[in-house]
C-alpha cells in the first residue's frame, strides 16, 4: 500500500491532536491534589482561606499568576476542576490563586496561634 500525501495528511490530521491530548493529559493528572470545602482550602496539613487583599491587587492586575501548581476536585457537575496557581513574588506554600469556570480566588495560608 503506497502513502501518498493525502493519505499522510489525513492520518497526521487524527493523530496529532491525539498525541498533543494525551501529552495535556499526563502533565495536569500528576499535579497535586487540593481539597476545596466551602470558603477554605486543605492540602498537605495546611489550610488555605480567601484573602480581600490580595484578591483586590489580583483584580487590579498587580498580582500575576507564575504556574501551575496544583488542582482541586471539589465539583460534581460534569467533573469541572479548578487549577492552583502560584502567584508571582511569593512563595508557593504562602499565597496562592484558584482559576475556576466561572470565579477567580485568592488565597492565603492561615496562620496557626503558635506562630
Amino acid at each position: 500500500m503506497k502513502l501518498t500525501k493525502w493519505k499522510i495528511a489525513i492520518i497526521s490530521i487524527i493523530l496529532i491532536p491525539i498525541l498533543i491530548i494525551s501529552i495535556l493529559y499526563i502533565k495536569f493528572d500528576r499535579l497535586p491534589i487540593y481539597t476545596f470545602k466551602g470558603q477554605k482550602v486543605y492540602y498537605n496539613h495546611a489550610v488555605y482561606k480567601t484573602d480581600a487583599a490580595f484578591l483586590q491587587k489580583y483584580t487590579d492586575g498587580k498580582l500575576q499568576t507564575d504556574g501551575v501548581i496544583g488542582k482541586t476536585r471539589d465539583s460534581k457537575f460534569l467533573g469541572f476542576k479548578t487549577t492552583v496557581f502560584k502567584a508571582k513574588g511569593y512563595n508557593k506554600s504562602e499565597v496562592i490563586i484558584i482559576k475556576g469556570l466561572m470565579f477567580d480566588d485568592v488565597l492565603i495560608k492561615e496562620k496557626k496561634t503558635g506562630e
